[in-house]
């Protein structure tokens, strides 16, 4: 059963992305935005979302040049 916990975790992380793919343009200025007059826990969860979303497009890109290059 040791080998089904990295798969559960894949799976987990691709239907997670999946739902919470914004479907309009001002989904993604959303999800990329900062309410920063808000409370400072909603200043914290949107610096980590916009943060993150960041950071997942850069390892994309950096994943999809790397193996173009590899392969």
């Amino acid at each position: 059963m040791a080998w089904r916990y990295p798969l559960d975790r894949t799976w987990r992380r691709c239907t997670g992305a999946v739902l919470a793919w914004p479907r309009t343009r001002a989904r993604w200025r959303r999800l990329l935005a900062v309410q920063w007059r808000a409370g400072i826990t909603r200043t914290l969860f949107d610096l980590h979302r916009a943060s993150g979303t960041l950071i997942a497009i850069v390892l994309l890109l950096t994943t999809a040049t790397g193996a173009t290059l590899v392969y």
